[in-house]
């Protein structure tokens, strides 16, 4: 017996072991809801699969991450269902991609029909409780519904730390209950922005950034020219979503140095920086390309990487501190832990950055990991394509609760136990009215192909995107950022080589796949809500908002 067969029936044999756990092989139903785990659903916003090290990455920078992975289940490649933060974590709750659950635009809320995992574990008499960081998560989109405890940490107020207390101090008064938990951060989000002591310890060229930006504003007060490194920065600074706030710190920290060399109150530095300093945005296209063709030389590339990957640590920091808990109250056995991601960051991958534009992989490939000691194999790692969608599933099929039948996701416990699955059709959508007029992209994944598009392209007569009609087609834009393409995965996991040409059946199937799919759209009929001064400027802070 070769060592993979070996493997896959120890996989079934815990698989079936778990099975009898959870239906109760006729215990009664009191008893069988007593065995129940709880569940901790951990969502780290913006956090790309390959930047941890069970997934690949070189650096060993989540060494709690990569501990449940190693005692867990690792899905290898999981695919968000939206390429933000809103409508992918409606997914996560409730199992329906966004075009059916209807929650596109910045001012969406959940339809009340739609039913969330939390409001089916309530009525399993699970306590239900939050500790997140509001946003796109908020209450205000609906998020609460089905929570007993919802209580928002938007990053102006506190960190994952802050977040992880509050749960810490929730299980340590309520740890003989059954619970599910759903912590939320943006702490990889921009701008990247990890504590001063991360940032010290961490971060290398901190300092050097520091003095050298100084510099570059101390040469636009005094009418000198840029150089093709200065602009590198400042760009890196923007990237991050932190420039202006850079800027008011270089002239209260040196108010007085400024003064005297430029004779300027701080309103008139503040109008002479914004007045001559966004020349750097003439230049942001070819750093971007500089970026994506020499990362390994670029001080602006490093610098941001260096924040992004120092904020993975810290919130890895944290989720030991959680790991731990759980260790020393002995819940560690009773409690499934499922991490992921809303969606990734693209670090100029495909010459762009952030997210919420386009679906190359870097943006929808997100971490996926069931930790459940002694009940999960340990170690299993699989390869077939998974998406957020199957995880209310899967943890109902767990606890051997049936599920809505509106669900759009699988179960992923055969998986587990080592069924091979068919050819199975995932989406990921960006059906909101994007930052390039007329552009909304949709990925197709099936088996090792990829196809994406603009939904503009796509024949679908009932499509209701609400103005897309009426909007200004800018083509030329959208075609360079993501242009419509094919590709294959397996020989080509950095998506370069478009064979739309080369495999024009293949095209045509995706095609229709997409437009069949995106016929249920519902837009419009969707509830929109009016943001609050407090919760848009938590929006503003992210960057969603100009």
């Amino acid at each position: 017996m070769n060592f993979r067969a070996s493997h896959i029936i120890k996989y079934i044999l815990v698989f079936f072991s778990l099975l009898l756990c959870v239906t109760g092989c006729g215990k009664g139903e009191k008893e069988k809801k007593k065995e129940q785990p709880n569940i901790i659903l951990i969502s780290l916003d913006t956090l790309r699969a390959d930047h941890l090290h069970c997934y690949g990455y070189d650096r060993e920078i989540s060494p709690a991450i990569d501990s449940m992975a190693a005692k867990g289940v690792l899905f290898e490649k999981v695919y968000a269902q939206s390429n933000w933060t809103l409508p992918s974590h409606v997914s996560i709750f409730s199992s329906l991609y966004p075009s059916t659950h209807g929650v596109l635009e910045k001012t969406s809320k959940i339809p009340e029909k739609t039913i969330l995992l939390p409001q089916i574990l309530k009525k399993e008499g699970y306590r239900t409780v939050s500790f997140n960081a509001g946003g796109f998560v908020s209450a205000t989109f609906g998020f609460d519904r089905g929570f007993d405890v919802y209580e928002e940490i938007p990053k102006s107020t506190g960190n994952m730390e802050n977040i992880c207390d509050q749960a810490i101090r929730w299980i340590r008064e309520n740890h003989g209950e059954k619970f599910f938990m759903f912590l939320h951060t943006y702490e990889v989000h921009k701008p990247y922005a990890p504590p001063d002591l991360y940032e010290q310890n961490y971060i290398p060229l901190a300092e050097v950034a520091f003095e050298k930006l100084k510099n570059i504003l101390y040469k636009i007060l005094n009418d000198e020219s840029l150089d093709f490194s200065d602009y590198e920065l400042l760009i890196a600074r923007r990237v991050r979503g932190e420039l202006v706030d850079f800027v008011n710190k270089v002239y209260d920290e040196n108010e007085a140095e400024i003064k005297q060399k430029f004779s300027i109150s701080k309103e008139e530095y503040l109008t002479k920086l914004k007045s001559t300093g966004k020349a750097y945005l003439e230049h942001i296209r070819d750093i971007y390309e500089y970026w994506h063709e020499k990362k390994e030389e670029a001080i602006g590339y490093k610098y941001i990487l260096e924040h992004y990957d120092t904020e993975i640590i810290f919130t890895d920091d944290q989720i030991k501190r959680l790991l731990n808990l759980l260790e020393e109250m002995e819940l560690k056995e009773n409690t499934l832990i499922i991490l992921t991601s809303d969606h990734g960051e693209e670090f100029f991958d495909h010459r762009n950055s952030g997210h919420a534009i386009h679906c190359y992989n870097e943006v929808i490939q997100v971490p996926l990991i069931f930790y459940y000691p002694g009940h999960l194999p340990e170690g299993l790692r699989i390869e077939t394509n998974t998406a957020l969608i199957d995880i209310p599933p899967t943890i109902l099929d767990l606890l051997g609760v049936q599920g809505p039948e509106a669900f759009e996701g699988i179960s992923l416990l055969p998986a587990i136990a080592g069924e091979e699955g068919g050819s199975r059709i995932l989406f990921s959508e960006h059906l909101i009215s994007s930052r390039v007029p007329g552009f909304r992209p949709i990925a197709v994944i099936q088996d090792d192909w990829k196809y994406q598009c603009n939904v503009e392209i796509l024949d679908i007569e009932s499509l209701k995107l609400g103005d897309l009609e009426k909007e200004p087609r800018n083509r030329g834009f959208a075609d360079k950022i993501a242009p419509e393409a094919l590709y294959q995965m397996k020989q080509d996991p950095g998506e370069t080589e478009n064979l739309l040409e080369e495999a024009a059946e293949i095209v045509a199937r995706m095609r229709k796949h997409a437009e069949k799919h995106l016929e249920k759209v519902r837009g419009s009929e969707v509830e929109t809500i009016t943001l609050d001064d407090e919760l848009e400027k938590q929006l503003q802070d992210l960057g969603y908002i100009e």
